[in-house]
């Protein structure tokens, strides 16, 4: 694989997800070209925010999902208020529309396009602050239950 590359976990288990217990390489560091005081996403936080799209997907998270999620976050170096603001502040402003999404079903997301809108929103401060930061706070208030509640099961696994 080339190492500049972003892996996607594509490897299906034949429930139509991905496997969440396949291997997959460290993704690389995004490095952003214009502006050098960007934040720049971790290798931890972009492993986590590909598990964390799972929550998104339009077909039903067995045990075994959430447990094998578990498995792969517990090796990273974030707390669980740190994987609550992945969730929050990266994931759910890219991905939210997918929860109201009724055409076709997505088995998952490519792991290298939500990587690269996590990293446009965060070196977008007018986009991010300004423009969207309210649609996607009122979007939060309106569908988070959706991702809420398999999130809380998935910290459970992860706290014991």
């Amino acid at each position: 694989m080339d190492p500049q590359q972003v892996p996607s976990n594509s490897e299906s288990n034949g429930s139509g997800h991905p496997n969440p217990d396949t291997p997959v390489e460290a993704p690389q560091r995004f490095h952003p070209a214009v502006d050098s005081e960007s934040t720049i996403i971790s290798a931890e936080e972009q492993h986590a925010c590909i598990m964390l799209s799972l929550l998104f997907l339009d077909t039903e998270l067995t045990d075994w999902h959430l447990s094998a999620m578990a498995r792969r976050l517990q090796g990273l170096n974030l707390d669980e208020s740190a994987l609550l603001s992945l969730l929050r502040y990266d994931v759910f402003p890219v991905l939210w529309g997918n929860l109201f999404a009724v055409a076709g079903e997505w088995a998952w997301f490519d792991s290298e396009w939500l990587l690269s809108e996590i990293e446009d929103r965060r070196n977008s401060w007018l986009l991010r602050r300004c423009v969207s930061a309210p649609a996607h706070a009122l979007a939060w208030a309106v569908a988070s239950w959706m991702v809420l509640g398999p999130f809380e099961s998935l910290m459970e696994r992860l706290r014991g």
